[in-house]
């Protein structure tokens, strides 16, 4: 019953790499919504000033009290127009989330962590900490943490995330144009925006499901997909298919399907004519 309501037609939009720093995207719009509603406000250094002009309390907690009165007590200071310069800023914990999020963003990006090797590497870096704290290295370490203080606007992050957006919709649009689309008897592989296509037969096809990157898979539940098919020397290879374990069982449902379809035509074909 299951071959019966399989699809007849799959369309599969493999998608960049780029698409895994989705997560900084999300925090950078996070950052940039949080600064301006209940960021901590601060005055910005420019050329010439004596001293640096930031208001924003060093304390990591919130944007409390002592953020206000520093602000208070800079604008009654500062000239009208230096007033008009004040701009607001994340607090510091969700800055070095920021950094943090980014980071590993970026180590995603870069690398590819098999299921193996990925466990390994989450077990060994909760290893390297356990040890740490266990031989109070983590305490001069943690201090010289304190002593980086990045910092960023709210223009930086609301720029970030535009940019980023803008990003996101030219990839988006791209997948529109390349695609593969999987029917009962081929593969159509759409290029440009004239719909250029190139068709790949799909009798004996052999295809090849591989999850290559246990983060990306957390990420996307994407994978990679190889295809053999019949008289062709190359192979097709879709990067990054995100959802593959749900795209692979209407695969498996529709190439079943074919086949019962082939097995009853040529059924038929062998009944007597009267």
């Amino acid at each position: 019953m299951a071959e019966r309501h399989a699809p007849r037609r799959i369309v599969i939009r493999p998608l960049p790499k780029i698409v895994f720093l989705y997560p900084t995207w999300i925090l950078a719009i996070v950052c940039a919504v949080w600064a301006q509603v209940a960021g901590v406000p601060y005055v910005p250094q420019r050329a010439g000033d004596p001293a640096p002009a930031a208001v924003a309390s060093e304390n990591p907690g919130t944007g409390s009290a002592v953020e206000g009165s520093a602000v208070e007590s800079s604008a009654t200071s500062a000239s009208a127009s230096e007033v008009a310069h004040i701009v607001k800023a994340p607090p510091r914990w969700l800055g070095n989330t920021f950094m943090v999020v980014f980071l590993l963003n970026l180590i995603i990006f870069s690398f590819d962590f098999p299921r193996t090797r990925g466990l390994v590497i989450l077990f060994g870096g909760v290893a390297l900490l356990l040890f740490l704290v266990h031989f109070e290295i983590i305490g001069p370490l943690a201090d010289l943490v304190r002593k980086m203080q990045p910092f960023a606007d709210v223009q930086f992050y609301t720029a970030l995330a535009l940019f980023m957006a803008v990003v996101a919709g030219c990839v988006a649009f791209h997948t529109r144009f390349n695609y593969f689309e999987i029917e009962g008897n081929s593969i159509i592989h759409y290029t440009g925006f004239l719909g250029k296509s190139r068709r790949y037969p799909t009798p004996n096809l052999r295809r090849q499901m591989e999850i290559t990157d246990v983060f990306e898979f957390l990420l996307l539940r994407s994978g990679k997909y190889v295809f053999y098919p019949a008289q062709e020397q190359e192979a097709l290879i879709l990067e990054v298919v995100p959802n593959i374990l749900k795209k692979d069982k209407e695969l498996q449902a529709m190439m079943g399907a074919v086949k019962m379809d082939a097995v009853e035509d040529d059924v038929a074909s062998d009944q007597p004519t009267v």
